[in-house]
């Protein structure tokens, strides 16, 4: 999760400016803060390619835990629990899990 969250910045920072441009300072107090977090969640507009969008809430918690939660169609629901990733099909009444 830390990797995540470091890697994504660094991606980021490539994008707008030259990551030698930083400081080993900097990006070590960006990692001891996202070191600290335990829980973060945010709300999301996921868009197709056919300009269907769907709105949300992707709750993450340490260690490998994810909730994604659709908030117009209660049909589906994705659970990760550190060791299995769930896809909850409310609709169908059907529950697919794979390893993580």
């Amino acid at each position: 999760m830390r990797n995540f969250f470091l890697y994504t910045f660094l991606v980021f920072c490539f994008l707008t400016k030259k990551i030698s441009s930083f400081d080993n300072k900097l990006l070590d107090q960006l990692e001891n803060y996202l070191n600290q977090l335990n829980n973060i969640s945010s709300q999301f507009i996921q868009s197709s390619t056919n300009g269907s969008e769907e709105t949300g809430k992707i709750l993450i918690s340490k260690p490998g835990k994810l909730r994604i939660e659709y908030k117009k169609s209660k049909e589906l629901l994705i659970v990760a629990d550190g060791k299995w990733l769930h896809y909850f099909d409310i609709e169908l009444n059907e529950i697919q899990s794979v390893i993580i």
